[in-house]
């Protein structure tokens, strides 16, 4: 299994198979019912708030539906990636098979992206992919630490990280007590959406 061609079908893993396919079903359910059939030109305006409770209803299990095959697709993605290096662990050129397969990855994404959709996730996936790859060959502990300020990062609210530029402009903190701040910085988010 060190080869750099593709596994003979008797070596695929099925579940992944199978789960990449609901992952793909879920993704184009979706895109199907909220992208295709939009307007360019809609897309560029702001939302129409839900009227009815069954609007509200369809437009959460689209979210939640959405979310669900989008992770998934994503972590498939990454495992795929962990497979293939643990794959090549016996090739001397290891890291110039996972780079080509990227930049292959890449040049399909944006081909697809500046020619066919803009919607296109395979360059994502592709620059994901280069950014993941310091931690492949890296030691255990950079791995750790790099999550740690990752989710750190992410659980900080979303609407303080917009204002915090506005918050520190020079004297507009040392007038404002941190409750006011955090009312500011709510406020101010409001006003992005």
């Amino acid at each position: 299994m060190t080869s750099a061609s593709p596994i003979i079908p008797s070596e695929r893993i099925v579940t992944i198979d199978i789960l990449r396919g609901i992952a793909l079903f879920i993704v184009l359910v979706i895109n199907a019912a909220t992208e295709f059939r939009v307007s360019i030109f809609e897309q560029l305006l702001p939302g129409t708030p839900a009227a009815t409770t069954a609007d509200k209803l369809a437009d959460g299990f689209v979210l939640a539906l959405s979310t669900k095959g989008f992770i998934l697709f994503s972590f498939l993605f990454g495992l795929g990636l962990a497979i293939q290096f643990d794959r090549f662990a016996g090739k001397s050129n290891r890291l110039a098979l996972m780079l080509r397969r990227l930049t292959v990855l890449l040049a399909i994404g944006l081909v697809h992206l500046l020619l066919i959709w803009n919607g296109d996730i395979l360059t994502e996936y592709a620059m994901v992919g280069f950014a993941v790859l310091p931690f492949l060959y890296g030691p255990r502990w950079l791995l750790g630490i790099t999550a740690a300020v990752s989710m750190a990062f992410f659980w900080q609210p979303r609407c303080f990280r917009r204002s915090c530029l506005f918050l520190t402009a020079p004297g507009s903190v040392s007038t404002l007590s941190r409750r006011e701040a955090y009312m500011a910085a709510a406020a101010s988010c409001r006003s992005w959406h």
